[in-house]
């Protein structure tokens, strides 16, 4: 079993895990706390741990975060022989096209170096990198791969789907794909909706119904717009692995998005304010 199998927030995903064909189970909810036992003095040989920790803090962001973006695979009820894998490349809005050129993995087994530098560095890989996940079976997902005991942790999430909603149900009803969730991630600052869609034939993100009406006229946008620590919001369309240009989407989403991100914008300047 290699070091990532044991590593806190990606356990049961690493390449090791690839023939698995069973649905994942959640993370435990009981969790050892290893901060609560004395620690043992530290060589005075190490290098580490000789600079100030805040030049420490600057390390283990780098490389444990740098804002990846890491796609995360696992079974779900629409796919439940997909395999379980992570991806990872370097830069929160590139896209998997590039994972070949770009590809930058996490190196998670600093966290075993010694409980001192878990306990300082192990939820920066959580809240400094965007985590993409399957928004169809969100709960299952989270609770499977992360674990809910990082959902305070958790700031940049990408809700990825298999294609558009072909009509308004999805936004009327956003329990159903457990968005929910997103109320308990108090420091969720960047969130993204990826649609995609593997058709070559133009104007295929045209809907039925308006998207410029979801924001105030449907349960997913009260949702979205009342999560109170969101800073940026994005909707984007994808063919295969490639972000799609905005001009050939239904420019309403655009209107979407923009009025969603106003409306971030004029909650945070009226907090500051007051």
């Amino acid at each position: 079993m290699s070091v990532d199998c044991v590593l806190d927030g990606l356990c049961g995903l690493c390449i090791c895990a690839k023939e698995h064909k069973s649905r994942p189970k959640p993370l435990p909810l009981r969790r050892l706390d290893i901060g609560r036992r004395p620690l043992k003095p530290q060589s005075d040989t190490s290098r580490l741990l000789a600079l100030p920790r805040e030049v420490r803090d600057f390390i283990y962001q780098y490389v444990l975060g740098g804002e990846r973006r890491i796609r995360i695979y696992a079974p779900t009820r629409e796919r439940p022989y997909r395999s379980y894998g992570i991806g990872v490349v370097r830069g929160a809005n590139r896209g998997f096209a590039e994972w070949d050129r770009w590809r930058d993995p996490l190196r998670l087994d600093l966290l075993l170096a010694c409980r001192q530098i878990y306990l300082e560095a192990h939820a920066i890989h959580i809240s400094h990198n965007m985590f993409s996940v399957d928004g169809a079976d969100l709960k299952s997902f989270i609770y499977t791969s992360l674990g809910r005991h990082n959902l305070p942790h958790l700031r940049s999430l990408c809700l990825q789907f298999d294609e558009v909603p072909a009509d308004k149900a999805f936004f009327d009803h956003p329990k159903r794909y457990s968005l929910e969730l997103l109320q308990k991630m108090p420091q969720l600052h960047e969130l993204e909706f990826q649609f995609s869609h593997d058709s070559i034939l133009d104007k295929v993100f045209f809907v039925p119904y308006d998207p410029r009406e979801l924001q105030t006229k449907s349960r997913w946008g009260e949702l979205i717009s009342g999560l109170p620590a969101l800073k940026e919001f994005r909707i984007v369309f994808t063919r295969g692995e490639n972000v799609v240009d905005p001009n050939e989407w239904d420019l309403r989403w655009l209107t979407l998005q923009h009025k969603i991100q106003a409306q971030i914008e004029e909650r945070a300047n009226e907090s500051q304010e007051s």
